[in-house]
C-alpha cells in the first residue's frame, strides 16, 4: 500500500525562535521513542533547487522519531510515503541545536592546540640554542680558543649540534603542517551558523508481517549544477574524431551534508514556476515619421508579433531530462565539485574560415551532427587539439540530430592578407544625377606544409534599406559559395563566403569588389551595424 502525507504549516513560530533561546542541553520528550535511521539516499539537482529523499526500513508498527531534519524545511512541501503500511499521525518538533559532532571536535581542537603550543616552544628553544652555537663558532674563527686541539674539538662539537638542531627543526615544521591544517578545518566548522534541526514523530501501522519502506522527501534551496565540457579533437590530419566529455559542476550550500547519495541532475527549472505566462495583447498603430532632407515617405505601419516557432525563444523550451551520476557521491555543504556524467566519440569535419577585414588569422571550425541521447545544454567548454589546449568556448543548446559547430582556434600553418586595390568615387555624368563609389580588394592566402586546404573567406557586402541606394557586386573569377547553409547570412547580413583552395607551401589569391550608386545630393556612409 502507498500512502502520502503533505505536512501543513506545523509549528511555524518555532522556526522563528532565535538560536540563543533554543534549549540545546534539554533532552526532548520524544528521546525515549525508538529512532528510525533515515539517511539521505538520493538527491535530484535542478538549476537552483535540490530534492532530497531519505529512506528507512520499518520493522513493526508503533510510534517512531526521525531525527536530524533541517530546521528550515518548508512543512508544506514535506512529503512522507510508506510502502507496505499506513501513517496514522505526524508531529513535527521544534528546532533544536543537534550539532553534537562539535563536542568531540572541541576536545580534538584543545589537544591539537596543546601539541602546536609545545612544538612552537621547542622550536623557539632550538632557535636560541642554535644562535648560541653560531656565536661560539664565530668566537673560534676569531682566535678565541685556548689551543688548536681544543678549538678543533669545540668546532666538531658545535658543528654536530648545529646539524642536530637543524634536523629537529625540520621535523617540527613537518609535524606542524598537518596539525595546523586540521585546526583550520575544525575552526571552519565552529564559525558556521548553529545547526538547528528538527525531529519528526510518526505513528506507523504495517499492513502485514513484512517490513515497510518509508520514504521522506523535501526540497532544499542553495544547490545547483551546470554543464561543463572537454572537447578533444584527435587525428586532425587524417580522420578527425571528437572526444566529448560532459561534466557537471555542482555547488552545494544547503546546510546539510550528503554522504554516499545517488545523485541525479535534472534540466528542470523550478524558478520559472509551474504556471504558463499570459500572452500580452498586441496592437498596431500608425504615425507620421519625422521628415528631414534625407528621408521621405508617407505613414509607416508599426506592428510586432510573437516570436515564430523555431526561434531562439521558442526553442528554449525542452523536454525534462535527468542525468544519473555514476556511483555514489559525497557532497559537503559549502563545497563545490565537478563530476563526469557522460562521454561520446563522434566523427567531425574540420573546416577553415577567415575574415581578412578583421585580421590575418585563419580559424579552424569543427562541424558534426550531435548524436547524444540527451540534449546538449549551453555551457562552457575547454577545447583541446591533439593534446594542446586551444582555449575556451561557449556551446549552444543542441538536440540530438542537430548540427553543431565547434571553434578550434587559429591554424598556425595558414595566413591571409587583404590589400585595397581601388577606392574611388565618381561624380555624375553630363546627363546623370547619381554618384558612384567603387571599391576593390585582393585577398591572398599563404599555406605552410600539410595538406591542401579550402578556406571560406568571409566578406561583407553593404546592405541597403533605401531604394535610392543601389549596391552591385563585381563579378570576378571566384564567385561566392552557393551553399544553402550560407544563404540566410547573405540575405540577412550581406555576408559573402568565397571558397579559396590553397596547396601546401604555396599561395592563392582572388580579387573582389562592389559598387554603390546613390543620388548626388546625398552623402553616403558605410558603417558596420547589427
Amino acid at each position: 500500500m502507498l500512502t502520502a502525507f503533505t505536512l501543513g504549516s506545523l509549528l511555524l513560530a518555532s522556526l522563528l525562535l532565535p538560536a540563543s533561546q533554543v534549549p540545546a542541553a534539554e533532552a526532548p520528550a520524544s528521546a525515549a521513542l525508538p529512532e528510525l535511521a533515515a539517511p539521505i539516499d538520493r538527491v535530484t539537482l535542478s538549476s537552483s533547487t535540490a530534492l532530497v529523499r531519505r529512506r528507512a526500513r520499518v520493522a513493526s508498527s508503533g510510534t517512531f522519531r526521525l531525527p536530524a531534519l533541517p530546521a528550515s524545511v518548508d512543512e508544506s512541501e514535506l512529503v512522507l510515503r510508506l510502502r507496505g503500511g499506513q501513517v496514522g499521525a505526524l508531529r513535527l518538533g521544534q528546532p533544536r541545536d543537534l550539532r553534537t559532532d562539535l563536542l568531540p571536535l572541541e576536545a580534538e581542537r584543545a589537544e591539537l592546540a596543546r601539541r602546536v603550543r609545545l612544538l612552537e616552544q621547542r622550536r623557539e628553544t632550538l632557535g636560541q640554542l642554535r644562535r648560541g652555537v653560531i656565536l661560539r663558532l664565530e668566537a673560534i674563527g676569531q682566535g678565541g680558543g685556548a689551543d688548536t686541539l681544543r678549538c678543533e674539538e669545540v668546532l666538531a662539537w658545535t658543528s654536530g649540534r648545529l646539524a642536530a638542531y637543524d634536523l629537529e627543526l625540520n621535523g617540527i615544521v613537518d609535524e606542524l603542517a598537518p596539525l595546523e591544517e586540521r585546526l583550520t578545518a575544525i575552526d571552519k566548522r565552529f564559525v558556521q551558523p548553529r545547526a538547528l534541526q528538527r525531529e519528526l514523530e510518526i505513528d506507523v501501522v504495517l499492513s502485514g508481517q513484512e517490513p515497510a519502506l518509508l520514504e521522506l522527501e523535501y526540497p532544499r534551496k542553495g544547490a545547483s549544477w551546470r554543464p561543463v565540457y572537454d572537447l578533444r579533437v584527435r587525428g586532425f590530419d587524417s580522420e578527425p574524431t571528437l572526444e566529448l566529455l560532459i561534466r557537471a559542476e555542482i555547488e552545494q550550500t544547503t546546510g546539510e551534508d550528503w554522504s554516499g547519495v545517488s545523485l541525479e541532475l535534472s534540466t528542470a527549472e523550478p524558478e520559472r514556476g509551474a504556471s504558463r505566462p499570459p500572452l500580452p495583447r498586441w496592437s498596431a498603430r500608425v504615425h507620421e515619421p519625422v521628415q528631414d532632407p534625407y528621408t521621405y515617405g508617407d505613414a509607416v505601419l508599426q506592428a510586432q508579433a510573437p516570436p515564430p516557432p523555431g526561434s531562439e525563444a521558442a526553442s528554449a523550451a525542452r523536454a525534462l531530462e535527468v542525468w544519473q551520476v555514476p556511483g555514489r557521491s559525497d557532497l559537503v555543504s559549502g563545497g563545490r565539485r565537478t563530476v563526469p556524467i557522460d562521454s561520446a566519440s563522434l566523427p567531425i569535419a574540420i573546416e577553415h574560415f577567415a575574415a581578412p577585414a578583421q585580421g590575418a588569422g585563419v580559424w579552424r571550425v569543427g562541424r558534426l551532427r550531435y548524436q547524444g541521447q540527451k540534449t546538449l545544454l549551453p555551457g562552457s567548454a575547454s577545447v583541446y587539439l591533439e593534446g594542446d589546449f586551444v582555449g575556451k568556448a561557449e556551446l549552444p543548446r543542441r538536440f540530438s540530430g542537430e548540427e553543431l559547430e565547434l571553434p578550434l582556434g587559429l591554424d598556425p600553418r595558414l595566413s591571409i592578407a587583404r590589400t585595397a586595390l581601388l577606392d574611388k568615387s565618381q561624380a555624375p555624368g553630363l546627363f546623370g544625377s547619381r554618384r558612384r563609389l567603387d571599391q576593390r580588394w585582393r585577398i591572398e592566402l599563404a599555406a605552410g606544409p600539410g595538406r591542401p586546404v579550402t578556406v571560406f573567406v568571409e566578406e561583407a557586402l553593404p546592405i541597403s534599406n533605401d531604394s535610392r541606394i543601389a549596391v552591385e557586386l563585381e563579378r570576378g573569377q571566384l564567385q561566392p559559395s552557393p551553399d544553402e547553409r550560407f544563404r540566410a547570412q547573405r540575405e540577412e547580413r550581406g555576408l559573402l563566403v568565397f571558397p579559396l583552395r590553397v596547396e601546401p607551401g604555396s599561395r592563392a589569391s582572388f580579387d573582389w569588389g562592389y559598387s554603390v550608386s546613390f543620388p548626388d545630393r546625398l552623402q553616403l556612409e558605410l558603417a558596420p551595424g547589427p
